[in-house]
């Protein structure tokens, strides 16, 4: 996995990508606040290559973090039925 810094960031790949929120993010103010951050989008939009950026940044000011993704931990989710239960897929 390639790792990205903010000298590799390309704001001018995705234009709708909200500049101030991801520098918001890398502050990390939502790390002391024990928050977490979730970055949601279409593929290709540069969600990957925004929060290996900001891990980077976390982990070189002696951060712990952790990038996980998603589709792979909802592979064997339940999924919720109508009824209120839940199906394993």
């Amino acid at each position: 996995m390639p790792t990205s810094n903010w000298i590799t960031v390309d704001f001018q790949f995705n234009p709708k990508m909200n500049r101030k929120l991801v520098f918001d993010l890398a502050a990390a103010g939502w790390v002391g606040r024990r928050e977490d951050a979730l970055f949601l989008g279409p593929p290709g939009s540069g969600k990957s290559h925004c929060a290996q950026a900001i891990a980077t940044l976390l982990s070189s000011k002696a951060t712990a973090c952790c990038i996980a993704k998603l589709t792979r931990c909802w592979r064997n989710w339940p999924m919720p039925t109508l009824d209120g239960s839940a199906n394993s897929t």
